[in-house]
Parts: structure tokens; sequence; C-alpha cells
């Protein structure tokens, strides 16, 4: 289906949903595709959206780029992921729930499954 689904452990209710780059869905937020785009095509509308999200409370304002090098919008619940795809890296968005935005650009200590950050 190219959907994978991530729930909280303390009561197993869903919290973030990761679309694949080459078999999800296609997902749009304000018009703009984000699954299967080349990374450099959705840099200029994260750094923009970015700028639209600093006005939200601290831990949700602003981009996040994570140990990986993934940009993050806490504020949307969007972590922009990337999935080889060939010779290409493709966008796979993993979109969360408020109580994970804050840390889920962090394959460290966030709050998104070692799973995902150990496959793609």
């Amino acid at each position: 289906m190219g959907i994978d689904t991530y729930y909280r452990r303390e009561d197993l209710t869903l919290a973030a949903v990761a679309v694949d780059a080459c078999r999800g869905p296609q997902i749009n937020y304000e018009g703009v595709r984000l699954v299967g785009r080349l990374p450099s095509e959705l840099s200029p509308w994260i750094e923009t959206t970015a700028d639209t999200l600093e006005d939200m409370p601290p831990g949700l304002n602003g981009l996040r780029i994570g140990l990986n090098g993934e940009a993050g919008l806490p504020g949307l619940g969007l972590v922009m992921r990337c999935q080889q795809n060939g010779d290409y890296a493709r966008t796979r968005p993993v979109l969360v729930a408020r109580d994970w935005a804050e840390m889920s650009t962090d394959s460290w200590e966030g709050p998104i499954p070692d799973r995902e950050w150990g496959i793609y």
C-alpha cells in the first residue's frame, strides 16, 4: 500500500504515518506535492513554509534539521525524509501527531521508531 504506520508505545494509538516515495499515495499541502519529489525541488517550499511557522509556540516554530539531514516542520507535524529510488533520492514525508512533533527529527532520542531511521 505504500504507507508505514507508527504507534505510541503507551496506548498503541496512531502517532505517525510515513508515505513511501515510490509506492505511496500522493499527498499535497496547499497545492504542493510532497511524495516522490527530488529533495532539491522542495527545499525552497520548506524554507518558505518554515518562515510562516515562526509565530507558533516554542518547539513547534520554524525549521528543524535532523541528525541525518532531514528537514522537519514541527508546526505542521512534518518530517521530510528521503528514500533511495535507483540513482535518486525521493521525498518520503512522515506526518506526526502534535505530541511527537517537537522531537520528530531526532533519530537518536525522538519518538519515531528506529525502524523508520534504519530502513530509509
